[in-house]
């Protein structure tokens, strides 16, 4: 009454415990992530933009201290999607920042601030 049994993703003979649906763990894993392609696709994109926006600020504030004065035009130029962003904060004196990751954008009409947080929760202070 010996069952032989498939590996689920590469069809080869499974050998070993009763309860066993793989080959091995490099089946396993391509079994999984083919089955959660679709579903994290779209994760993946948005995690894709906010990271790209991430370095466009990254690489904008290199050496320019605390804070740095752009077009808006300039920042979409770029590449910068407007739209994506991880977290928003509000300073204490009433402004609004929407971060990616620890930089953070004011929109004053057709100029950005960017600011870097100085903190960990990546509040501007500004």
């Amino acid at each position: 009454m010996n069952e032989e049994r498939t590996c689920l993703h590469c069809k080869d003979k499974i050998k070993g415990r009763s309860d066993k649906k793989f080959c091995g763990d490099g089946c396993r894993n391509a079994y999984n992530n083919r089955l959660n392609e679709k579903q994290n696709g779209s994760i993946r994109k948005v995690n894709s933009i906010l990271k790209s926006n991430r370095r466009i600020l990254e690489k904008m504030m290199q050496d320019k201290g605390s804070h740095l004065r752009i077009t808006r035009q300039a920042l979409i130029n770029r590449g910068f999607r407007l739209n994506f962003h991880t977290h928003q904060l509000k300073s204490p004196k009433g402004n609004k920042y929407f971060f990616s990751y620890e930089f953070g954008i004011r929109i004053l009409g057709d100029e950005v601030i960017i600011v870097k947080s100085t903190k960990g929760e990546g509040r501007s202070g500004k």
